[in-house]
């Protein structure tokens, strides 16, 4: 049973339980750490439990990743490809390779991490 009658001025002076937004893991890329600030600070401040962080990890991962591929294709389509052979070339080239390579080199997959354009990202 609780005490009766009125608080006093200490229990009235502690605020308790003032809900945070959560920052971003250490895991996360500054870019990644950016995707998860924009995410969580269009909600509300107690929207994000605990049990959400993996979640919302994979999100910003998937977003930035998604981007950084999407500017990969962006930059494909830019190129001035003007030798056929030399492209008829460079696809048996990359066929050969593929053909020996498991389905996760193909994707840039080295232990765990995907690499593009030379920096790696969980």
């Amino acid at each position: 049973m609780g005490k009766r009658g009125r608080k006093s001025a200490a229990e009235l002076g502690v605020i308790q339980g003032i809900p945070q937004r959560p920052e971003p893991p250490d895991e996360l890329t500054p870019q990644q750490a950016e995707e998860w600030r924009a995410v969580v600070d269009r909600m509300p401040v107690d929207w994000f439990k605990r049990e959400i962080w993996p979640l919302l990890c994979a999100y910003c991962r998937h977003v930035t990743n998604a981007r950084q591929i999407a500017g990969l294709i962006e930059a494909a389509h830019d190129l001035d490809i003007g030798d056929r052979t030399a492209l008829s070339r460079a696809r048996r080239s990359r066929l050969r390779c593929r053909g020996s390579m498991t389905p996760g080199q193909q994707l840039g997959i080295r232990q765990g991490q995907l690499v593009f354009g030379g920096e790696h990202s969980d």
